[in-house]
């Protein structure tokens, strides 16, 4: 689909009107940045249900990195070339980036209508980038469901999957109104919590695991007895954001440090719990043994 939009409209991209249009601030692009690593990173908490059956020396990671990044320096270079395309810019205006496509894709006629149509069929199992992310987001919620209340083991998993997509629906209708402000919003909010999720993770296997995969003992993942209590990681990942609050810059709030320095939350929250976990997991292994 993407490489279709790039043959057809790609003799007519550009580098921008730079003149008419100011360089964004530090503060704007690293606002921007956290939005766009919120979307990739958030997947950390999800790999590991379609990675283990992987060897653990696979960088599993470059499968998602490459066609996502790829897709988003695609739409960046159309974005860029917006000013220099009226049909481009009446199109996004109109449409948002679905109305992008459909101008691009436009000399094609016929079957550039349907290659926009399909695009927008899909649009239910895709995020704004194309990228198949409600599937697997649905399927990890029924596993995580099960792991949280393992009572509900006996419940099959389509079962939450259906649930799962009954809260979805409301949610889609009320924001499809403002599609691209709502997902802002809400990509900043699991990136937080993410990358408090890679700190704790990180630390935990470069520190007390001493980067030895054999040190996991996973026959014991489902023995709670022999499973740390998790009160360490629940810490690393809470206490940080009294740090973060004031360093976010979203649509409904700005901290006030975000002012000054742009939205920073990201980067705080990642390096504030992988320093809490330390000492947090050393006391919690002296206390627990375990």
């Amino acid at each position: 689909m993407y490489l279709v939009v790039l043959g057809i409209g790609g003799k007519h991209l550009t580098s921008g009107d730079s003149e008419s249009q100011p360089l964004a601030p530090a503060r704007s692009v690293l606002s921007f940045g956290a939005t766009v690593a919120a979307f990739i990173i958030s997947y950390a908490a999800l790999m590991s249900d379609y990675t283990n059956y992987m060897r653990a020396d696979v960088a599993s990671y470059l499968g998602l990195l490459l066609p996502t990044a790829s897709v988003q320096l695609i739409g960046a270079a159309f974005a860029a070339s917006l000013s220099s395309n009226p049909s481009w810019m009446a199109g996004y205006e109109a449409g948002g980036p679905g109305g992008l496509v459909d101008a691009i894709l436009s000399p094609s006629k016929g079957f550039g209508k349907f290659l926009t149509v399909l695009l927008a069929l899909t649009q239910p199992a895709t995020d704004n980038l194309g990228d198949s992310i409600q599937g697997p987001t649905l399927y990890s919620f029924s596993i995580s469901s099960q792991v949280v209340l393992p009572f509900s083991a006996r419940v099959p998993r389509y079962a939450f999957s259906i649930a799962g997509t009954g809260i979805l629906i409301p949610l889609a209708i009320v924001g499809s109104t403002r599609f691209e402000e709502t997902l802002v919003d809400f990509l900043g909010l699991v990136g937080y919590w993410s990358t408090t999720f890679i700190g704790v993770v990180a630390v935990e296997h470069v520190v007390f695991r001493r980067g030895d995969w054999a040190a996991y003992d996973i026959s014991d993942w489902n023995t709670p007895k022999k499973l740390p209590p998790g009160i360490a990681a629940i810490g690393a990942c809470v206490c940080p954001f009294g740090l973060i609050v004031p360093c976010m810059d979203q649509v409904w709030f700005t901290g006030p440090i975000a002012r000054t320095t742009g939205d920073i939350g990201f980067e705080v929250g990642l390096v504030l719990s992988g320093l809490l976990y330390i000492p947090f997991r050393a006391l919690e292994k002296r206390v627990f043994r375990k």
